[in-house]
């Protein structure tokens, strides 16, 4: 969906799209039993979103960090998503 987002509108920053798609997989782990191995595929999965977004001219939108710009952002908050994910998961 962010990528779909993204490539009808390159100039707009949807900036919690990479924490909600690194996330969600970390969520949907506790289900099955596997957190450790379902964060880290939302991690990867959101960043290689990231990157192909970059990288194809649709991450053009502001960054809400002073340096960096979108991609560095994205790639963070790809981290902290699935961080999130991560410890929301162990603490319930």
């Amino acid at each position: 969906m962010w990528g779909v987002l993204a490539a009808a509108s390159p100039t707009t920053t949807f900036h919690l799209a990479p924490v909600i798609v690194a996330a969600w997989p970390a969520l949907a782990g506790r289900r099955a039993g596997s957190v450790l191995r379902f964060g880290a595929s939302g991690l990867a999965g959101a960043a290689a979103v990231g990157l192909l977004l970059s990288l194809a001219g649709w991450l053009r939108g502001p960054s809400l960090l002073p340096v960096g710009g979108p991609l560095v952002e994205s790639l963070a908050g790809a981290g902290l998503g699935a961080l999130a994910g991560f410890a929301f998961t162990r603490h319930q």
